[in-house]
């Protein structure tokens, strides 16, 4: 089975079987964290790194916007997320915003250690002054100028 390993699965210590494969974003992400001698050693021998391409990377930020993830997702999660629609391959991660994406374009998933989310989710800004809610980002508040921070709806 093939796997796309974002930096919390390869940080986890959880082993891994079959092709595993990162984008080179997450051994960047990882040297910043630091490493162990254990750690790069399973990379250097168990793991492949390959850069996803600019059209898979279009898409995801597509339905990123759609959802309101894409002020959620760094651009190393956007290249997790491509990368492994273009394999085929299962997401390995802990973040609800990947899986998110993962699961709005039929992306196979799972956690590493936390559960998966239970539901989609698109999210609406709502600004940090004024509390009013805004279906699209905007750098500053139309009405009182304040920061916006994503939201999740309220369930009715």
């Amino acid at each position: 089975m093939r796997y796309v390993l974002d930096t919390s699965a390869l940080l986890s210590g959880r082993t891994f079987e079959g092709e595993l494969f990162i984008p080179p974003g997450v051994m960047r992400e990882l040297r910043r964290r630091g490493t162990t001698p254990q750690l790069d050693a399973f990379i250097d021998t168990k793991v492949q790194t390959l850069s996803p391409q600019e059209e898979s990377i279009g898409k995801i930020r597509v339905k990123a916007e759609e959802t309101g993830d894409i002020k959620r997702l760094s651009k190393v999660d956007i290249d997790v997320l491509a990368l492994a629609a273009e394999l085929g391959a299962t997401l390995v991660t802990d973040d609800y915003s990947i899986e998110n994406i993962a699961k709005l374009m039929q992306i196979p998933y799972e956690p590493v250690m936390m559960p998966p989310i239970k539901e989609e989710i698109h999210w609406k800004y709502r600004c940090k002054g004024c509390g009013r809610y805004w279906p699209e980002w905007h750098d500053k508040c139309p009405i009182c100028a304040s920061a916006l921070k994503t939201s999740r709806p309220k369930t009715k």
